[in-house]
This record gives structure tokens, sequence and C-alpha cells, in this order.
């Protein structure tokens, strides 16, 4: 089922799903990786084809300071935080990323690499003015137009994959910067 395509470093586990050898092997992650794989698999079909996403991959791996997942608009890479306390919770982290990968495949959302700046709509917004939510009020973070632009539209597509592929979840876990890890 997944492949060693880097020594030491990456997982291939489907066409746009990878893991870094850390997530996928390292028991602390069960909820993410093995335990809950064939569904995990199951939610990244279902968003690619529910989102039409292109040119993509979605990496778990864990992140510091906090995140629970992060996009890079450069290559277009979503990566997702497996230490999380439950699957709901990666599956809104995941469906939440999708979702700006959707922005930056709509050219909605945009990398300026020569000002070093995210462009929203054509409106620049300098890096260095963008809230880090681990230092700052995660208020002020989920204000920046993408933030918002995902929060309104995050549920029906976690409602609506999980509905494709028949998890029992029925809500949306609350976004919370704070969330425990496993430990």
């Amino acid at each position: 089922m997944s492949k060693l395509i880097e020594p030491g470093k990456l997982v291939q586990i489907s066409s746009t799903l990878f893991a870094t050898v850390g997530a996928y092997y390292n028991n602390r992650y069960r909820n993410a990786t093995r335990e809950h794989l064939p569904d995990y698999i199951r939610v990244i079909d279902a968003l690619n084809e529910t989102l039409e996403l292109k040119d993509h991959r979605f990496i778990l791996k864990p992140i510091p300071n906090f995140w629970n997942g992060v996009t890079i608009p450069v290559n277009r890479i979503a990566f997702i935080d497996p230490r999380r306390q439950t699957f709901a919770e990666i599956v809104a982290t995941t469906c939440h990323e999708a979702l700006h990968l959707r922005q930056l495949q709509d050219g909605f959302l945009k990398w300026d690499d020569k000002d070093k700046n995210l462009v929203w709509m054509g409106t620049p917004h300098v890096t260095v003015d963008i809230p880090d939510p681990a230092q700052h009020d995660y208020e002020t973070y989920k204000k920046l137009p993408w933030e918002v632009d995902v929060e309104a539209r995050e549920k029906s597509v976690f409602l609506q994959v999980c509905k494709v592929t028949k998890l029992p979840y029925k809500s949306l876990p609350k976004h919370t910067i704070k969330t425990k890890y496993v430990k």
C-alpha cells in the first residue's frame, strides 16, 4: 500500500498523500497514520474529487509552533500535523488546508516571489505583517482574508467529505491552535 520513496525521509501512501518516515512509522501518531489510513486515503480522494484539486500534495508531518496544518503556496504542499487527539480533528485540518490549495489553484491566493508576500485577490499582504498564531492572538490571524474565506466554506466541505466517505462525524470540530498533541 505504501512505498518508501525517499529513504529516511518520505513515504508515498497514495498519488497525492505522503508522510515523513517519522510520522508514518512512529507509534505515537497511529491516529493519523496506520490506524486510520484507509479512511484518510478516502478523505484525500474525496477532497481531490470534490474540490477538483490538481498539482498538489498532502504530507503528514509533525509541525512546530502550534500549527495544525500549513499550506506552502510556492509548491502547493499542505502539511498536516498528525499529533491531533482525534481523527475528526485531522480530517477537519485537512479540509481546511485543501481549501487553501484550491485558493492557490484558482489564483485567489498567490505567492509573490519577488517581494516575498502573499497576495490575496490582487492585494499584497506583507509577510512580516501576517501574525503568527503561535506568537499572536489567534483571532487576529483568523481575520486574514484567505482565512475568512476558508472558514466560511470549511464546515460544508468537512460535512460533504464525511458523507461521501461515510465517516460518522456530524459537526466540525472546534479549530484551535491549542489542540493537545498526542503524547
